[in-house]
């Protein structure tokens, strides 16, 4: 055990290997509570990936056009004889500015407001930054709220940093824990971005009025998606009990009927269902922003 007035020196030094810590290469955002059994678990491709495309407990984008440190210095205060002692360590946060497109930065917006999510950071070089407790074999992700914030308009001398997401972490105690540690036969910002599934944007083209409501469906900052079936949309919410998606028709031009209805009685006034489209049987090949239909 440590104390505060105990005095005693780091337990030596590697002198043969000097090496800066890298810069940030890309974000991924967790649900939390997503956690790696061990340190191979989380050098595990296939762990990963499931997290990615079968539970979607992981989001990452396609990497960063840059990032700034936003950390506050530590507090320092001088007593009333000059000595001066630091009174505060303030948690680490950074701006980051993400590469994609507008659509998909327009899902973001409307997702990422203001949640604790948890964190692992790609570096440069490919390994993953991440928090490990002290006497816990277990890794999981630093704490922290996000929220996507937009500006509305490009900035002239950086219209890259259009997409530009606020990372404010919770805990200084968690990057005192940290672990750094690079698979040996895989890149993040590679094969996981490869793994996420396709999106997809949906909207309601025609309120809903028993049993049906029309959605249009496209593929993001792309063309009308035609070829779904039931199996392919969800209720991921809905605050009546017994209501299920019984028919999809598809009208090939990227609209859906889609009948919302259980034992022939459809959404009430009083009723709504948040629907959604996941494709496939996990992994997943396309997912959809959420969509909600109120009754009438």
């Amino acid at each position: 055990m440590s104390n505060v007035c105990s005095v005693s020196l780091p337990g030596s030094i590697n002198a043969d290997c000097v090496a800066p810590m890298q810069k940030i290469k890309n974000v991924i955002i967790l649900e939390p509570g997503t956690t790696f059994s061990s340190l191979s678990d989380f050098l595990n491709l296939s762990t990963w990936k499931a997290f990615v495309d079968t539970t979607l407990k992981a989001w990452i984008p396609v990497g960063l056009e840059g990032h700034e440190n936003t950390t506050d210095d530590p507090e320092i205060q001088t007593s009333g004889q000059g000595g001066k002692f630091v009174a505060n360590e303030p948690p680490p946060s950074l701006i980051a500015y993400l590469s994609m497109n507008f659509c998909d930065y327009k899902e973001v917006l409307n997702v990422l407001k203001g949640g604790t999510y948890e964190i692992i950071y790609e570096l440069n070089d490919g390994s993953l930054y991440a928090y490990r407790a002290k006497g816990d074999n277990v890794i999981r992700g630093f704490k922290a709220r996000i929220n996507a914030v937009t500006k509305g308009f490009t900035d002239p001398a950086a219209i890259a940093n259009f997409y530009r997401v606020m990372i404010n972490h919770t805990s200084i105690d968690e990057f005192k824990n940290y672990v750094v540690a690079a698979p040996a036969a895989w890149t993040a910002s590679l094969e996981l971005v490869s793994y996420m599934p396709s999106g997809l944007n949906m909207m309601v083209t025609t309120p809903y009025s028993d049993p049906t409501v029309v959605v249009e469906i496209y593929d993001r900052c792309g063309d009308a998606k035609t070829g779904l079936v039931l199996a392919d949309f969800e209720i991921v919410e809905t605050n009546a009990s017994t209501k299920v998606i019984t028919g999809v028709t598809d009208n090939s031009d990227g609209t859906y009927d889609i009948d919302i209805d259980a034992t022939g009685t459809g959404l009430t006034a009083s009723e709504y269902s948040i629907i959604r489209v996941k494709k496939g049987a996990g992994p997943y090949t396309d997912l959809s922003n959420k969509v909600l239909v109120v009754g009438g």
